[in-house]
């Protein structure tokens, strides 16, 4: 987390303020998440702006019988 503190009307500073940690107490700042779900995002994906994740995730979202 982290809080914005103005030093002038042009400048500020962005300071961390805690931690975010998982439900078993784990930080995920160092490693961050390892995702369910792995979806490869290709060179043409992006040169065609296409995102396979997204369509992943919604796909997963409308499937009731989705199961981790």
């Amino acid at each position: 987390m982290q809080e914005l503190i103005e030093i002038t009307p042009e400048t500020s500073l962005k300071v961390t303020i805690a931690k975010w940690l998982t439900p078993n107490g784990l930080s995920i700042s160092e490693n961050g998440l390892e995702p369910d779900v792995k979806v490869e995002i290709t060179k043409n994906d992006i040169e065609k702006k296409l995102d396979p994740q997204m369509d992943k995730a919604v796909a997963i979202l409308k499937d009731p019988d989705f199961k981790r």
